[in-house]
């Protein structure tokens, strides 16, 4: 029951620190770019901690999914015209790749 609250809390917080990202960057005026950052640094930052070997539901389910936006992206994606969610997905799963690396490669 813990668990459920601690990713709960994390979400929440992932949600917040993807506002001020939105608010931060909100002269963009895109929401394809803004999306699409949160979405590869989130995929970065979580194939570091997964590469890492950091399995913290807090943090993997809380706050980084909480901060990704996938439905968000998924959603968005229909609404674009050329190859929106073949960028967005393969530059998260490259980046998440490279991460996992990186994470590995500081674990040793």
């Amino acid at each position: 029951m813990l668990s459920l609250f601690l990713i709960s809390v994390g979400s929440g917080i992932g949600a917040v620190l993807r506002h001020l990202w939105i608010k931060k960057f909100h002269n963009l005026n895109k929401n394809f770019t803004r999306i699409w950052q949160i979405n590869v640094f989130g995929s970065f930052i979580a194939g570091i901690l997964f590469g890492l070997k950091i399995n913290d539901p807090f943090i993997t389910l809380g706050i980084i999914s909480g901060f990704t936006t996938f439905s968000t992206m998924s959603v968005e994606g229909t609404n674009q015209k050329g190859p929106y969610f073949p960028i967005i997905y393969f530059s998260g799963l490259i980046t998440a790749f490279i991460g996992i690396t990186l994470g590995g490669l500081i674990r040793g």
